[in-house]
């Protein structure tokens, strides 16, 4: 039994399995970026929140969990598209707060099923919920947009990713009052009276981040285990049975 491979399958093999390899010990690496970056998020979502009066006094780190003081301006709802809730389809109530030291900041207040809005894009005032007190959240930075991300419809009232400025100028705030360029996602207060039935769902305090990097790294590892084994599988050539002497033809 001879190792015959051949020339392209060998240098197939040289290229290849080194770069899985390579992608693999890169997932790893990416396996404790993020065990680094969800004990990071986790400890600021179990801090106590930074109370914020003003624009200028909101914080610009994602996930760092806040309690606005203001109102929130009233009848102005906007509505963010293509939201669900264990499963269930609907919008997400999105509402300029006013901060009682000033400035704006645009707020997620949660998830309503599709039929809590009517034709005219109105809500329940009991649905709504108070306009005036404070409010406990987390600071999200606003979504870019992607191919598969529809374009936000300002005149139709409906939006498929946040965008302060957008949303301030459609919500008819003046211009130059100090709109905050990231959003708060309300979260519910600790200790505090369950929001009547059919408000909105605060969720801003969830957390769900896929850790799926080191079975990431363990497919790549495996792709350049087994190319190397059929690899040599393929090169491994049996030599040909001998001709017995006296079957040899004879001259």
């Amino acid at each position: 039994m001879r190792f015959r491979p051949g020339l392209f399958p060998t240098l197939f093999v040289l290229v290849s399995v080194p770069i899985l390899l390579a992608l693999g010990f890169w997932q790893l690496q990416r396996t404790q970026w993020k065990d680094d970056l969800i004990a990071r998020i986790e400890a600021q979502l179990s801090a106590p929140p930074v109370t914020v009066a003003s624009a200028a006094a909101l914080p610009r780190d994602e996930f760092v969990r806040v309690r606005l003081e203001g109102r929130f301006q009233p009848d102005t709802l906007l509505w963010l598209g293509g939201r669900t809730d264990a499963g269930r389809a609907g919008w997400h109530v999105v509402a300029p707060f006013l901060l009682s030291d000033g400035g704006w900041v645009i707020v997620d207040r949660g998830w309503v099923p599709m039929a809590a809005r009517d034709r005219r894009g109105n809500m329940p005032p009991a649905v709504a919920g108070p306009t005036e007190g404070a409010i406990e959240g987390v600071v999200r930075l606003p979504p870019e947009g992607n191919f598969f991300t529809p374009d936000n419809d300002p005149a139709g009232n409906a939006w498929y990713r946040i965008d302060p400025t957008a949303m301030a100028a459609a919500a008819g705030l003046p211009p130059g009052q100090g709109v905050a360029d990231v959003y708060v996602a309300a979260a519910p207060i600790a200790g505090a009276a369950p929001p009547p039935a059919g408000s909105p769902i605060a969720s801003g305090d969830r957390f769900d981040l896929p850790r799926n990097h080191f079975q990431y790294a363990m497919t790549w590892f495996g792709l350049a285990v087994t190319l190397l084994g059929v690899y040599l599988a393929y090169g491994l050539r049996r030599d040909p049975d001998p001709v017995p002497h006296d079957e040899r033809e004879q001259p």
